[in-house]
């Protein structure tokens, strides 16, 4: 514990690991008052004076002044107690998620004439057969592919809408050499074991009425643990799927794989 030059060195002798010596203790009589520090170290005296910056405490080895920031608790001589300073709030149990996401980028192409109102993609993540979490890329592409209109799925978060469900809180995607990393802490009640599924679709519906088409998926079972990440990876083969004469074609070929593990 590290306490100003006002609290004499006399502190550092033992006095503050779980009480005085015996005989210190008897010394102060059976009315002993207590200071409880934050670190958990308890000091019995008396309490000579309190302010709204410190405690003057007296000890069979002298008059201490503590801080207050150092206080937890003082206890009085009548059993009463009076928190100073309240000890933290440990954070909640959380279940963490690790996707890593690798491989060939789903990507989907329409004639100008013939493209949807709306040619945005998603990536959707469900578990147990809710959603979890949805990534929506509604960023066309520039002109890569002349008399085209092209949208490649980019996981980016200047370009990506994600919409999760109640008490997930998904990371920032981040690249991770050729991958793409997606974290996501889940409340305590998610863990044990799970299906968690995966799918790539396209909007054939409006931006303000989607319907959206899977024309990719994947699913792992997993098990779910509190306090500890799972980690999931995602391999992502093109295949042979082209834009050919104004339409998509081979899309089945384009496969994804989820595999537990890191």
């Amino acid at each position: 514990m590290r306490l100003p030059p006002l609290v004499p060195a006399l502190f550092a002798l033992g006095i503050a690991s779980a009480g005085a010596p015996a005989q210190a203790a008897q010394a102060a009589g059976a009315d002993d008052e207590a200071v409880v520090f934050s670190n958990g170290d308890r000091l019995t005296g008396t309490i000579a004076a309190k302010g709204t910056k410190q405690v003057r405490f007296k000890t069979p080895y002298g008059l201490l002044v503590i801080p207050n920031e150092q206080i937890e608790r003082l206890i009085y001589a009548d059993g009463r107690e009076e928190v100073i300073t309240p000890p933290p709030i440990p954070p909640p149990p959380i279940v963490r998620l690790g996707i890593t996401v690798g491989g060939d980028t789903f990507w989907q192409a329409w004639k100008p004439d013939a493209s949807p109102e709306d040619p945005s993609l998603r990536f959707a993540v469900t578990l147990r057969g809710a959603p979890l979490v949805a990534y929506v890329d509604p960023i066309l592409d520039p002109d890569d592919l002349p008399g085209s209109v092209v949208n490649s799925f980019v996981f980016d978060k200047e370009r990506l809408v994600a919409r999760a469900a109640d008490g997930i809180k998904p990371a920032p995607p981040v690249r991770e050499g050729g991958a793409v990393r997606l974290t996501f802490e889940l409340p305590e009640d998610a863990a044990g074991p799970a299906l968690l599924a995966f799918a790539y679709q396209r909007n054939e519906g409006t931006s303000a009425e989607p319907e959206w088409r899977t024309v990719a998926e994947s699913s792992v079972e997993v098990d779910l643990g509190v306090d500890r990440e799972t980690i999931v990876r995602l391999e992502q083969q093109r295949g042979q799927m082209d834009f050919h004469k104004g339409a998509m074609r081979r899309t089945e070929t384009y496969h994804i794989a989820a595999i537990p593990g890191p």
